[in-house]
C-alpha cells in the first residue's frame, strides 16, 4: 500500500481530521517536508489525535509532527523505539496521551506522548510472537 493511501484505508487512521481529503493532505505534506524524518519508504503508520500525527517508521522511532496547519507542518517530537516501528495507535487515558508502536520481534512498546515535544518510552511489552499491528480499543465505561 503507498504512503498516501494508507491514512484513507484505515478506518482508525484519520479518525479526528475533518475530512478524507484533509488527511491526505497532511499525510502527502508529512512525506515530502524536509523537516520530517519520515519519507515515504520509511513511514509505516500514521495516527493522528488532535493536532497531532504520530508516524511512525520502519527504520527505528516515531515523529510527532503538529498538523494544526498542513501548509505549515512543525515536527514537535521524534522518539527512537527499540527495533523498527510498524503500526501505532495512539489514544488518551485520563489526562495522559499514549502511542502504542507495534515493534515486530521485539514486541510492543508503550510511548507517553502527553507532551509531544518531550516523549518517552514507558514501557516494552516482550511478547512470544511478533507484534505487527495495534488496535486502539474504547476504554471501558
Amino acid at each position: 500500500m503507498d504512503s498516501i493511501s494508507l491514512i484513507a484505508s484505515s478506518p482508525w487512521k484519520g479518525r479526528r481530521v475533518h475530512s478524507k481529503e484533509s488527511a491526505l493532505r497532511v499525510r502527502a505534506s508529512l512525506v515530502t517536508d524536509s523537516r520530517c524524518a519520515c519519507a515515504p519508504a520509511a513511514a509505516a503508520d500514521i495516527s493522528i489525535l488532535g493536532s497531532y500525527a504520530y508516524v511512525s517508521k520502519t527504520d527505528g522511532g516515531i515523529d510527532i509532527v503538529n498538523i494544526a496547519n498542513p501548509d505549515a507542518l512543525v515536527l514537535t517530537g521524534s522518539v527512537a523505539t527499540a527495533a523498527g516501528a510498524y503500526e501505532i495507535a495512539v489514544q488518551t487515558q485520563g489526562t495522559s496521551t499514549y502511542a502504542y508502536v507495534a515493534i515486530g520481534t521485539s514486541g510492543l512498546q508503550i510511548f507517553d506522548v502527553t507532551n509531544p515535544a518531550a516523549a518517552a518510552s514507558s514501557m516494552i511489552v516482550v511478547t512470544s510472537r511478533s507484534v505487527a499491528a495495534v488496535v486502539p480499543v474504547a476504554p471501558p465505561a
